[in-house]
């Protein structure tokens, strides 16, 4: 019988297009009894093709495609030139193999990477050879070239090599995939067999399972390459034959092979044994003291550290009953939780992530105060894993570990994200270097990305692929065919479309799903107690880091215990803030979050009032939705708040519901009268799975930990199991006395408890781990404390978090402006390196001098060397002749006045702009003769005669910039805007006419809604469309951020000119969703200050009397007289004051930009009000409607 022994599934990656599934059936189908797995480069599919084999009885031979290098890897790496490999396929002939095998795959990337390819030199293959059975590569191996070459003497030598390498098993390779040279080369290889005494094998080289797959296959190397077919070098398509042949098929393509080729290769089968299925983790040792087992050690950290954390509880609570009474559910929860512990063996498990988190938090790294189902274990929060107490919020052990459910613990942990790779190094140092690893990820083409991935590379028109893509219903993770069977026009493309939508249907049907690239996941870290690559192969990420080379759910499979190290932006912000808060304070008087009260009212007031930018997990514009509607009084509603704004419980009503029973316009009801304590605190919603897991213990007498398991099996949807559960419930309702006697008299017992489970099964679909809210439910109310009670250092914080993401800072800057907070630009004399804040009594937000372009860090470091000397500079010449000036050039000095560093020096830039290449000149002249003529004749005068000779500066007579010149400029050095924005002067059309990008991006509006935006256009690019006309595509930026517009032809025509003009603009469109993201399609650009010519009603001047002087109030009434037209205009005197009045003049205007600028000469902007009629507003479509 034949066997396949070389094949590439979909994790030689943009190579294999055989998915593991589909091949296991395909065997089944050939009457194959096994097959073998060789991906180019690494082993990452070896326990999943091992598993799906052998669940259906068939043998898995595992292997792995090397590359095998001419020379050394030191030479290799030397000449630093383009590599040259020879393929060799090497398999697993029992478990030393498998070993050896992990240790090649393992060195090919941490020791063998040549522009970015796994290679392997022959001293690698020598110390690693035991129980590797090895296959020549056919054609392109090293001895197939070598002959094809007429190098007969080098290929022997090579094939003698490997034959005494794997001490005769090694064979030469047979096969044949359309290539015309495939036959002369199988003969050349045939007679040095024949001359050498080598045994032969017969493969395919198998890449895809169906030959009408070829062409998919094709498309997705091209796709890995960025490659059309259409480019002059783009490779043209190989015969279609590697596929998974029969036996039959081989035979005849391979007509010149020997019968034992074939024999062989069921030889070879017959040979390879290993088995992967593991049932033992290792687990990394814990050192503990002489005197105790892990058990005792962990039950002695648990113990000490209930005890601090109960006095201070104590303190917190307040509690009426006695420190003994208080303590007792405490006491009895911390024995119970380390018994189940230590029957399941889990001490180690427990006392290695308290360790690490300790000494993160002994070293000043912030920690979470938990997350996920862990946040329910008090043994946990006694030992500082977790900062949640779960007594006092009703939190489930068995939720997290459930005796009745073995099951590894998983603590997730959030780290500050500038501390999480130092505790990661701390784990690496404590524990071993090649004990730790990350794990490695595999992207896959989703649906609308195989779509459009193959229409590029086909090089169809992006309007064909755009109307299928849009065809896909945007719900998550849905397939092709699903979508198929919901989109009947979808359908109807496939089946009768035009050539090229059938071609990209049927095509990207057979790529989706595929694994294109290898990733790093985002948080999981394996901690071992031995060399990982002793267990299973490890690779290198994209940043070099190691990494499993299977994925979690394999690894995990092998026996590696996965940690969660996640980097939490929100812990950073929070730490900055504490320190910007308690710099200047005593110890005694320090801020301390542990501390803070958790009803505060002016935090609630931020909630319901919903100004939550920036606080956590409650910023879009859908959550501030739901704060308004809910007004949150208690902790618990934040919590809520967290768990229902997900897709579920938003569109099953659950949230419509919770709202109305919180603020009174509906009952709040309860099916049976023992729900009340269990749901009273949501308002009779089940919210939580904590709550379904009490309920069932409560009302039908099951264990927490059958509880769980009820909740898991109404996930899994599994009828048979659903209906044993449910007459579970019944009967233990029926069996409980008080659920009986209580239960409402227009119901039997029986009917009340099937209509319970039904609303169970109902809303399990919706809980969610309440744990894991009340944890994260903590950081969004300290982050609302902290933006309460301490705005300026929180807005401070949160502008250094985001500074290398625009739009956060151009959001967080307009955040400061609505909240009365001042952001001040960059300056030599107050500026530190990040965002700081000024000192009282006058508290502001300063730039960052790192925060200015093309100011890098040796510049930075310069100037504040020189105040550091000098002190306060109050000269420019007298700066640039104390800073280094090696460290600060021309260009960064020109940066440094546009954004107004140098205001604190000279006040008017445009004068500064005009007199510092001078000042440079006279400072690089004064170093000069500084360093030259070090005993200089200054030295003999005195500081007032040296000071008479100094030259001075003299600035030219200039006007300062206008505002929209300084704001050009700031832009231009620092990406944002900070004396003002180009928008400001135009509020009145914001507010009355538009949306914002931010909800935009939200998904605040339905596709196809009308809305409309005000902004700027910040970058253009034009191209052009199949037609030959102009489209664009935009960046447009408002006060929230900033979104990426497509321009098409017929609205570039009409608009064109005005996206280059860096003048504020409307744009009408209707929203559209893209890949699942929401975007605008523009159908008209206007420019603001038209809008506010053609439709604004009146302008409302707002006066205080003391706001002009005589002067002032005589240029006002020549302006408005000056611009005479139909408009009206009014004073509002006193506004905002219980003596406003609003007083209508008889003048006329015509709102022209040239009023404007007169009128901002003699007012601020925000004392200027536009009216619009109703009918105007229109299009705004704000959230709330």
């Amino acid at each position: 019988m034949f066997t396949h022994l070389h094949l590439h599934t979909q994790y030689s990656l943009s190579q294999g297009a055989i998915r593991i599934k589909p091949l296991v059936t395909a065997l089944q189908e050939q009457g194959a009894s096994a097959c073998a797995i060789t991906d180019h480069g690494n082993m990452s599919g070896v326990v999943e093709f091992h598993h799906a084999l052998r669940g259906v009885g068939l043998k898995p031979i595992l292997g792995m495609g090397v590359y095998i290098l001419e020379g050394s890897l030191e030479d290799a790496r030397k000449t630093g030139g383009r590599p040259q490999g020879y393929p060799l396929q090497l398999l697993c002939e029992n478990r030393e193999g498998y070993h050896n095998l992990c240790y090649l795959a393992s060195l090919s990337h941490t020791e063998g990477k040549l522009r970015g390819l796994p290679f392997l030199d022959r001293a690698l293959l020598e110390q690693h050879r035991s129980g590797l059975i090895a296959l020549s590569g056919g054609p392109q191996g090293e001895v197939a070239e070598r002959l094809s070459q007429g190098r007969s003497e080098e290929a022997q030598h090579t094939a003698k090599w490997l034959r005494d390498v794997y001490d005769g098993q090694f064979y030469l390779e047979l096969l044949n995939t359309g290539d015309p040279e495939h036959p002369a080369c199988n003969e050349r290889l045939l007679g040095l067999a024949r001359e050498l005494e080598l045994p032969v094998v017969a493969t395919n080289d198998c890449h895809y399972l169906k030959r009408d797959e070829a062409e998919a296959q094709h498309i997705l190397w091209l796709m890995g390459r960025q490659k059309r077919v259409s480019d002059d070098n783009a490779p043209k398509a190989p015969p279609a034959e590697r596929y998974l042949k029969s036996e039959a098929e081989l035979r005849e393509q391979l007509p010149e092979v020997p019968e034992e080729a074939f024999s062989n290769t069921q030889l070879l089968a017959d040979r390879c044994e290993v088995d992967l299925f593991n049932e033992q983790y290792f687990l990394p040792k814990f050192e503990v003291p002489q005197s105790h087992t892990l058990a005792s050690w962990l039950e002695h950290e648990a113990q000490s550290g209930l005890e601090k954390r109960l006095s201070t509880l104590f303190a917190l609570y307040r509690p009426e009953a006695s420190f003994a009474e208080f303590r007792k559910p405490y006491d009895e929860r911390l024995a119970y939780e380390l018994e189940v512990i230590t029957s399941m063996r889990y001490p180690g498990y427990f006392l290695i992530v308290a360790d690490f988190i300790n000494w993160a938090k002994d070293n000043g790294i912030p920690v979470g105060p938990g997350r996920g189902s862990g946040a329910g274990s008090l043994v946990a929060y006694s030992l500082r894993v977790t900062d949640v107490d779960p007594l006092h919020y009703g939190l489930l052990f068995e939720r997290f570990l459930n005796p009745e459910r073995i099951s590894m613990p998983d603590f997730d942990i959030d780290f500050d994200v500038t501390g999480r790779d130092r505790v990661i190094e701390y784990v690496r140092n404590h524990y071993g270097q090649q004990n730790v690893c990350q794990i490695s990820t595999f992207n896959s083409l989703k649906a609308k990305a195989a779509v459009r991935g193959v229409a590029r590379v086909l090089d169809f028109p992006y309007s064909e692929a755009d109307k299928i893509a849009k065809l896909i219903p945007n719900e998550l993770n849905i397939t092709i065919d699903e979508a198929l069977d919901k989109e009947p026009e979808l359908a109807r493309m496939a089946r009768e479309g035009s050539p090229n939508e059938q071609k990209l249907i049927d095509i990207s049907l057979k790529l989706e799903g595929l694994s294109t690239h290898l990733g790093t996941h985002a948080a999981g870290v394996i901690i071992m107690d031995q060399d990982i690559r002793e267990v299973m192969p490890v690779c290198t990420g994209r940043d070099g880091e190691l990494q499993s080379m299977y994925t979690m759910k394999w690894a995990e499979d092998q026996g590696a215990v996965k940690f969660d190290f996640l980097g939490l932006l929100n812990l950073t912000n929070i730490e900055q803030t504490l320190a910007l808060v308690n710099k200047d304070r005593s110890e005694e008087d320090q801020l301390v979050l542990d501390r803070i009260p958790m009803d505060d009212p002016l935090t609630f007031k931020l909630y319901c009032e919903a100004k939550t930018t920036g606080v956590f997990q409650l910023e879009s514009s859908g959550t501030k939705r739901l704060l308004r509607d809910m007004q949150p009084t208690v902790f618990e509603d934040i919590v809520s708040i967290l768990a229902l704004y997900r897709p579920g419980p938003l569109g099953s009503g659950m949230v419509d519901d919770f709202v109305s029973c919180k603020n009174g316009r509906k009952p709040v009801t309860f099916s049976h009268p023992l729900l009340k304590p269990l749901l009273h605190e949501t308002y009779g919603v089940m919210v939580y799975q904590e709550q379904i897991m009490q309920l069932v213990q409560v009302l039908a007498g099951f264990s927490l930990g059958q509880a769980d398991l009820l909740r898991r099996a109404i996930g899994k949807k599994i009828p048979e199991v659903l209906e044993e559960q449910r007459s579970k419930f019944v009967e233990g309702c029926l069996a409980n006395p008080e659920f009986v006697s209580q239960c409402p008299q227009k119901t039997t017992p029986q009917e009340k408890a099937n209509e319970i489970f039904d609303l169970i099964q109902y809303f399990s679909g919706y809980g969610f781990n309440k744990s894991h809210t009340v944890a994260y439910g903590l950081i969004s109310y300290q982050t609302a404390y902290l933006k309460a009670h301490y705005p300026v250092e929180c807005l401070t914080a949160l502008l250094n978090g985001a500074i290398g993401s625009p739009d956060s800072v151009v959001n967080y800057i307009s955040e400061c402006k609505e909240m009365g907070i001042r952001v001040l630009p960059p300056d030599v004399n107050d500026s530190e390196k990040e965002f700081t804040v000024t000192p009282q009594p006058n508290k502001a937000v300063r730039f960052g001098l790192n925060a200015v372009k093309n100011v890098g860090g040796p510049a930075v470091d310069a100037i504040l060397d020189v105040r550091n000397k000098k002190g306060r500079l109050s000269d420019l010449l007298e700066f640039l002749k104390a800073v280094d000036l090696s460290r600060l050039n021309k260009r960064t000095l020109e940066t440094l006045i546009q954004c107004g560093a140098f205001d604190s020096i000279h006040s008017n830039r445009a004068q500064l702009m005009a007199a510092y290449e001078e000042a440079l000149h006279l400072a690089q002249e004064h170093q000069r003769n500084h360093i030259e003529n070090q005993h200089s004749l200054f030295e003999l005068l005195d500081e007032s005669e040296v000071k008479a000779t100094e030259t001075r500066i003299a600035f030219p007579d200039l006007k300062e910039w206008r505002m929209q010149e300084k704001l050009r400029h700031e832009k231009a050095s620092l990406g944002f805007y900070v004396s003002g924005h180009p928008l400001d002067r135009f509020q009145s059309e914001i507010q009355s006419l538009t949306t914002t990008t931010s909800e935009v991006r939200d998904g605040a509006h339905p596709e196809q809604s009308q809305v409309a935006l005000a902004g700027i256009v910040t970058d253009t690019t034009v191209r052009l469309n199949r037609d030959s006309e102009k489209f664009a595509i935009i960046r447009f930026e408002d006060l929230r951020g900033s979104l990426e517009i497509p321009v098409y032809a017929r609205v570039y025509a009409q608009c064109g000119t005005m996206l280059e003009e860096d003048e504020p603009v409307l744009i009408r469109g209707r929203i559209s969703l893209r890949d699942d993201e929401p975007g605008l399609i523009p159908d008209t650009i206007q420019r603001l200050h038209e809008v506010r010519e053609q439709h604004a009603e009146r302008l409302i001047l707002k006066l205080t009397p003391d706001m002009l002087d005589d002067e002032q109030y005589r240029r006002l009434n020549g302006t408005l007289q000056k611009y005479s037209g139909t408009r009206r205009v009014a004073i509002k005197a006193f506004p905002n004051t219980a003596d406003e009045v609003c007083i209508h003049l008889p003048t006329t205007l015509s709102f022209t930009p040239d009023l404007a600028e007169e009128l901002e000469e003699l007012l601020p902007v925000d004392k200027m009000e536009y009216t619009y009629p109703k009918s105007a507003g229109q299009l705004k479509k704000t959230a709330a409607e």
